[in-house]
C-alpha cells in the first residue's frame, strides 16, 4: 500500500514538471538561442569595421567610414559631410545590402 502511494506521488511531480521543463527548452531554442546567435554576429561584424567601408546607421545615414575613435565613428555622406556617430548605431544588415550591390 506505502509503495502504490509513492509511485502515485512520483508520477504527479513527473507529470507536473515536464510540460514546463518542455516551454522552457521550447523558449531557449527559439527566443533566446537566436537573439545570442544574432548579437555574437553583429559583434564580430563592429570588430571587423575598417576605415574606407560603406556602412548605414540604425536611422538610415549611409556613408563611408572616415576615423574611428573607439565608440564613435565619423562617416563621409555625401557632399564630403562628415558625421560622427556612435559606433553600435551601425547596422549589419543594412551595411551588408549596400556592399552586396543589390537593387532595390
Amino acid at each position: 500500500m506505502l509503495y502504490a502511494t509513492i509511485l502515485q506521488v512520483n508520477s504527479n511531480f513527473l507529470a507536473q514538471w515536464v510540460p514546463l521543463i518542455f516551454i522552457t527548452a521550447v523558449i531557449y531554442f527559439l527566443m533566446i538561442r537566436p537573439q545570442q546567435k544574432k548579437a555574437k554576429e553583429q559583434k564580430a561584424f563592429m570588430e571587423d569595421l575598417k576605415k574606407g567601408d560603406l556602412v548605414a546607421t540604425g536611422s538610415g545615414i549611409v556613408g563611408k567610414i572616415t576615423k574611428m575613435d573607439g565608440k564613435t565613428i565619423q562617416i563621409e555622406t555625401a557632399g564630403k559631410t562628415h558625421i560622427d556617430v556612435i559606433a553600435s548605431t551601425v547596422n549589419k544588415e543594412m551595411s551588408e545590402y549596400l556592399n552586396s550591390g543589390k537593387e532595390a
